[in-house]
């Protein structure tokens, strides 16, 4: 129920035109374009207006400057208050195959959050303190209270600042203008 009267109080509302006004422009796709490259079209429950959500893909950001995409979050979407005030960048990992806490490499996503905090820096936008983590409906809850545990530990501070969603709650997490 916390999480439930948390996310009914977020100031998270999508603003495209926070990436569309970023250098990275050009590397900005639906969210269908993320779950197509790792998960071959499934939806995993997310909305119809979830999936047409645009963010910038952070691989194709990495691979552009250094060759490398294997140390970054999967993409950045736009997000600001409810008067589309405080624009900012809010990273999300789309970890919807991940079937165990034993496949859950903390150091290794660690690093992935760092780095692509570094890359956005080079961006005119505020960097949200928040990362998104997106997990299967099946998983998510066992995830949220291991990160939550891990959270809690002076080497990992920086994960008090993530929030671990399922799908359907990611939906709801993210607030459209009507």
């Amino acid at each position: 129920m916390a999480l439930k009267a948390r996310m009914m109080n977020s100031d998270v509302f999508y603003c495209e035109s926070v990436i569309q006004n970023t250098r990275y422009s050009n590397f900005v796709y639906e969210l269908k374009h993320f779950l197509d490259k790792d998960y071959r079209g499934k939806t995993f429950g997310f909305s119809e207006e979830t999936l047409k959500t645009k963010g910038i893909d952070m691989d194709m950001v990495e691979a552009s400057s250094s060759g490398d995409n294997e140390k970054t979050m999967d993409f950045v979407i736009g997000i600001a208050g409810r008067n589309l005030n405080n624009k900012r960048l809010l990273l999300v990992e789309l970890k919807l195959g991940c079937g165990s806490i034993k496949s859950f490499k903390k150091d290794s996503y660690l690093k992935k959050d760092e780095h692509t905090r570094t890359l956005l820096r080079q961006t005119n936008f505020q960097i949200d303190d928040k990362s998104i983590f997106v997990f299967s409906e099946k998983v998510a809850s066992v995830f949220k209270n291991h990160i939550a545990r891990l959270g809690r530990g002076s080497d990992f501070r920086k994960m008090k600042h993530w929030v671990v969603l399922k799908p359907s709650e990611y939906n709801e997490y993210i607030k459209f203008q009507r």
